[in-house]
């Protein structure tokens, strides 16, 4: 296009007014113009080329061959050649200050998308913890509280301060996104953690009669992880809560916990199954289905915080096996613990 667009700017220029040699280097402007401001800097100076041969042979004296008998000529040839690299370098400086504004819009765009899903991700993380909390308030309040709740205030402000972390964690999600996160992994036991997690989920348990079984290697009360342990518990209480909520009333949520030398797996299994439509984007923001609450926050936070440690995170559903989503985690043999 660049070497053709100025064909028909001399066709029209010769049909009006052959004789006349000033107008040439004026019109042929346009296309160089036409061609820079679509294309840039080469089609710029490709439109330029095509240009100075078109009007060396047909229009400056001697026509006919690329020879320029007079001084005018020159004056004209090269004032057409400065005209066009002028114009097909400040196109470009203008195209790429378009490209980066471009580019700045949209980076723009996405640090408020991501600050969004960020915040997304932080109330969805602290509504299960507080909605434990109000409904124990309201029970001690009512006067029916179990006996065994003042053995389990330590674990309740073992909540309270999670709530706390999460609203300061901000920052720890947007690296997580951005695959630049690194964990402040340390050894710590199961079983606290799954006292938490356990008072966490206590309402939404109890009322749908679920029952939580551990099994595999939780049932040592000395089983241990290799990570940032309120990470952990928070992956953990999501996958369990999304299980719970899953299984049908009066079903058995299990926990199984393999491990060998370098890698632990953690296996959440439920009797409920997975919708189709969200099978290969399960993992992903917003994935929900048949939740009159739901985010889709819960899953895809867990997949941040497993690769964050070094792990994966997947499932398997059927309507016959139910869904089972299992978390693979390092575990370090030459850690000391």
């Amino acid at each position: 296009m660049a070497l053709a667009l100025p064909i028909p700017f001399l066709i029209a220029r010769m049909l009006f007014g052959f004789q006349e040699v000033q107008p040439a280097v004026i019109i042929f402007v346009i296309p160089i113009l036409v061609i820079s401001f679509c294309g840039g800097l080469w089609p710029g100076l490709a439109a330029t080329a095509s240009s100075l041969l078109l009007t060396d042979y047909y229009l400056i004296p001697p026509t006919g061959s690329l020879h320029i008998a007079t001084l005018y000529g020159n004056v004209l040839w090269f004032s057409l050649l400065f005209i066009g690299v002028s114009i097909s370098i400040f196109s470009k400086i203008a195209l790429d200050d378009r490209a980066h504004l471009l580019r700045t819009i949209k980076n723009l765009k996405r640090a408020e998308q991501l600050k969004n899903d960020v915040e997304r991700v932080i109330r969805h993380d602290i509504k299960a913890p507080l909605a434990s909390m109000h409904s124990f308030a309201e029970m001690q309040l009512e006067g029916s509280a179990p006996e065994e709740l003042h053995a389990l205030l330590p674990n309740l402000i073992h909540m309270i301060r999670n709530v706390i972390i999460s609203l300061d964690s901000s920052e720890n999600v947007y690296q997580m996104e951005s695959s630049s996160y690194t964990p402040k992994s340390k050894w710590n036991q199961f079983q606290p953690l799954f006292q938490c997690i356990d008072l966490t989920l206590y309402s939404i348990i109890s009322s749908k009669e679920i029952t939580v079984v551990k099994t595999g290697e939780l049932t040592n009360s000395a089983a241990q992880f290799f990570g940032e342990e309120y990470l952990i518990e928070n992956m953990l209480m999501n996958l369990i809560k999304n299980a719970v909520e899953a299984e049908p009333r009066g079903g058995v949520v299990t926990v199984l916990l393999t491990q060998e030398f370098d890698t632990q797996c953690i296996d959440i299994h439920n009797h409920g199954t997975i919708a189709p439509s969200i099978t290969t984007r399960f993992f992903d923001k917003y994935a929900t289905v048949g939740k009159a609450h739901g985010t889709g926050m819960g899953t895809f936070s867990a997949k941040l915080i497993a690769e964050a440690h070094g792990g994966a995170i997947n499932f398997t559903s059927s309507e016959t096996e139910g869904t089972i989503v299992t978390v693979t985690l390092p575990y370090p043999a030459n850690e000391g613990h």
